[in-house]
């Protein structure tokens, strides 16, 4: 079968930065993206949970998106020069779809 190589990004967030992060996405000609809730991990601070939480301050979320390899430097950009002091971090891998056209 034939494969074609697009570029995964990873975006992992505070909860509050959800509606931005989506909007840079949309601005920048993303096709589409999947955000997923963290429920927790360990980051350079400790471990961290989700849980007892009562507001989005504190929460993580994970924005995964599959673009064309020519936007990646604009997003990337973007997210450094916007976000570069928040909490979390961003992460590109190649990848093979076999739909092509759906990622752009």
């Amino acid at each position: 079968m034939e494969t074609f190589t697009r570029i995964r990004m990873d975006i992992l967030v505070e909860a509050p930065l959800k509606a931005r992060i989506a909007r840079l996405l949309d601005e920048e000609g993303v096709s589409g993206y999947t955000i997923f809730s963290a429920l927790g991990g360990r980051g350079a601070d400790d471990l961290w949970a989700r849980a007892g939480h009562i507001t989005d301050v504190g929460q993580m979320l994970m924005f995964i998106c599959i673009l064309d390899a020519d936007r990646r430097e604009p997003i990337l950009n973007r997210l450094n020069a916007q976000y570069a002091d928040q909490i979390g971090f961003v992460t590109t891998s190649d990848v093979q779809v076999i739909r092509p056209t759906k990622f752009t």
